[in-house]
């Protein structure tokens, strides 16, 4: 990916704030520079073997998230209902026990059936 193209003399302007280890935020306020062009380009920087990462406040790795899916909500292992002994089908067993979840609109309610 390549930054945004943008003129010698502000890039030259937010390095030498980077190296008085100033935010890309803070840079952004000061020179028309947006905050994802000065990472992409400190980020290009120490790809070539450069040092202006090092004057980054936060040392995290940088993640970049593509179409993640959502793991709120599965159960591991989960056996589909119609996978269940033909025992506890007949019902006639104490302790056999089903349960069921409903969420509400908007995950603001939810409700827990159990069932022996």
């Amino acid at each position: 990916m390549n930054a945004r193209a943008i003129d010698d003399a502000t890039w030259q302007f937010a390095q030498e704030k980077l190296m008085l280890q100033r935010s890309p935020d803070q840079i952004s306020n000061y020179a028309e520079i947006s905050i994802e062009t000065v990472y992409q380009r400190v980020y290009a920087d120490k790809r070539n073997g450069g040092i202006l990462w090092k004057n980054l406040r936060c040392q995290k790795q940088r993640r970049k998230r593509y179409g993640k899916t959502d793991r709120r909500g599965i159960i591991p292992n989960r056996q589909s209902i119609e996978q269940r002994p033909a025992i506890v089908d007949a019902r006639s067993r104490i302790g056999d026990w089903e349960a069921d979840t409903i969420i509400g609109k908007n995950h603001r309610q939810a409700i827990v059936s159990l069932v022996e």
